[in-house]
């Protein structure tokens, strides 16, 4: 249990099964073997999603767009927003490679528990670094506060939200490898239409202001039906020796569980409300592209980028084509993406 109580804490609900969290040291057998949280599979960026989406370009420019911010205030806020990964990932990184579990031998050869202080310990150290690391986003947004237009400011909310949603579909993405337990959880309609260039169009833009409101409300209840890492891992202790309140603690946390799919499936329908919204207002071109990109994002599994894909464009980029190979190409790519429409359907 100690790697999925590890997971959720610093990976962000990436949860790593088969180990549990020792009342002590000597409830163990075996020798223990010293390893680090990079070894759990952790990575940096996983201990601090909030981070994430201020060191992604792509994310930082609609925060910019938002507020109309001048492109010499977006360069300063870019080195800030810079700044600020090496900051929080130099401090990440030490606590990946430092701090150390001492994870015994159990019978069969299995990995036992993780004592419970060495636990009590990282909880400690994590909670100190994401205080800190949260400091530091937050001093971001207050740069990008003070820098915007003063006709901007009512703007603001509207890039508080982006971070918000920007965050959860981190947390999304390295806690289940980009999937939702829900499909259509883990879509951000403002920022599929921002990738269309679509946020420009008034009458869209009208629309997904409403769907901010909307998934906003959404996502706080989503977040108030998470179980806390660190409340699980106390729990685990205070229970550790009493199969009773174990069995209660588990019952607990099938509930918040259930709560926490049935926040997901809110998130989804309002997700799919307003992309049917955005949808119903395109035609042509852009109704097709937001459309292949709302069902990517649901279904990436099925609608992402697949090896034929990249193949056929590796092939298409070759300098040395001729003209008959390239068409025969453009041929083939069309076939195949005729065909694949079929099935993906």
């Amino acid at each position: 249990m100690a790697r999925g109580l590890i997971g959720c804490a610093a990976a962000v609900c990436i949860g790593f099964a088969g180990v549990g969290v020792s009342p002590a040291p000597s409830a163990q057998t075996g020798e223990a073997r010293s390893v680090s949280l990079a070894e759990f599979g952790a990575t940096a960026d996983m201990l601090v999603p909030e981070l994430a989406p201020i060191v992604d370009p792509g994310k930082l420019e609609l925060y910019f767009d938002l507020v109309n911010l001048a492109e010499d205030d977006r360069e300063m806020l870019r080195e800030v927003a810079a700044g600020a990964q090496m900051e929080v990932m130099s401090a990440s990184m030490a606590l990946l490679e430092d701090f150390r579990f001492d994870v015994p031998e159990a019978e069969g050869g299995e990995e036992g528990d993780v004592p419970e202080q060495q636990m009590r310990a990282f909880m400690k150290m994590y909670e100190t670094m994401h205080d800190e690391s949260t400091r530091v986003v937050e001093r971001f947004f207050e740069d990008l506060e003070l820098m915007m237009p003063a006709e901007a400011a009512d703007r603001f909310d509207r890039v508080r939200r982006a971070h918000r949603r920007d965050t959860y579909m981190s947390q999304r993405s390295m806690g289940m490898g980009g999937m939702s337990a829900v499909p259509g959880q883990a879509v951000d309609v403002v920022r599929l239409a921002y990738d269309q260039g679509l946020l420009e169009r008034e009458d869209v833009s009208m629309v997904l202001e409403e769907y901010e409101r909307a998934i906003d409300r959404e996502l706080n209840d989503y977040v108030d039906a998470q179980m806390d890492p660190f409340e699980m891992a106390e729990m685990s202790f205070e229970t550790a020796e009493d199969p009773d309140a174990q069995a209660e603690m588990w019952e607990e946390v099938k509930e918040r569980t259930r709560k926490q799919m049935d926040a997901g499936r809110d998130l989804a329908r309002v997700n799919e409300r307003f992309s049917r919204r955005v949808v119903g207002m395109l035609r042509g071109e852009e109704r097709d592209g937001f459309e292949l990109a709302v069902k990517r994002t649901r279904f990436p599994q099925v609608y992402g980028e697949s090896f034929a894909d990249t193949s056929l464009d590796r092939a298409m980029s070759l300098g040395s084509l001729t003209g008959e190979q390239r068409t025969a190409l453009d041929d083939l790519m069309l076939s195949y993406e005729e065909d694949r429409a079929v099935i993906d359907e």
